[in-house]
């Protein structure tokens, strides 16, 4: 599924808000954003979760060689190191990791 750019920008946008009044002190009118955040915001790392190619392949993996893992063909020799490899991404997001709803 593809995002459209608007869609993708509004998103963005939202996130950007949140993060604005999150370090908002009290600016005259008793809310403080700050407060706010530390004492109604549950927060935990989500590397793992979230990012599991990222985290399974490093960082400098992300973008091409991740696509062309998850193209490897299944007709592909399995004792191949990229069809290994193709095989431990696949189950590991599989398994573990979740998707984001845009």
């Amino acid at each position: 599924m593809t995002v459209d750019t608007k869609t993708d920008m509004e998103y963005v946008t939202q996130e950007l808000c949140w993060q604005r009044l999150c370090i908002l002190k009290d600016a005259g009118d008793g809310f403080s954003g700050v407060d706010y955040w530390l004492k109604h915001v549950l927060v935990f790392d989500v590397l793992e979760e979230k990012w599991g190619g990222e985290a399974t392949f490093g960082f400098k993996a992300y973008g091409q060689k991740m696509f062309d893992l998850m193209s490897v063909s299944l007709d592909a020799d399995p004792n191949s190191q990229e069809y290994r490899d193709a095989y431990r991404l696949t189950w590991r997001l599989l398994t573990v990791s979740t998707t984001q709803k845009i």
